[in-house]
């Protein structure tokens, strides 16, 4: 897994930093990784989650940790800058589906770090910490 920033973009549109999940299996032989999935953030409205415009940190995602319970799949917890804390389903075969997310009012998210398996600190630039708890399935 991995992401890339594409800071200070105010409009989540192609090109914008993603997550992206890889196979690795046949590194040795091919000397490269494949990519499985790639899952990037979109404005909305705010209601439905995502802000229409992305300031001033953009759409990039940044700093992100899997639970303690992946193994071939299962939720990452990932800093999406303006977007908040997203929860991402990594399905066994790599497809990236999002599980849910928290959306701070005004946030700056960097960072999500699993502290126990169902706690979250969600790092922000603006807020401080955000203790989460994530009560679905792992």
């Amino acid at each position: 897994m991995s992401s890339f920033e594409t800071n200070a973009t105010p409009r989540c549109e192609a090109g914008t930093g993603a997550f992206t999940v890889w196979d690795a299996s046949d590194w040795k032989r091919t000397r490269t990784f494949k990519v499985l999935d790639e899952w990037t953030i979109t404005n909305g409205t705010y209601v439905d989650g995502r802000p229409a415009v992305s300031a001033p940190l953009g759409c990039s995602p940044h700093w992100f940790e899997e639970h303690p319970a992946f193994h071939d799949g299962g939720i990452v917890a990932a800093g999406f800058y303006d977007h908040g804390t997203r929860f991402l389903r990594i399905s066994p075969k790599g497809k990236v589906s999002e599980e849910g997310y928290f959306l701070p009012w005004r946030g700056s998210t960097s960072a999500a770090y699993w502290l126990t398996d169902e706690i979250v600190y969600s790092v922000d630039y603006e807020r401080g910490i955000d203790i989460l708890r994530y009560k679905g399935k792992t």
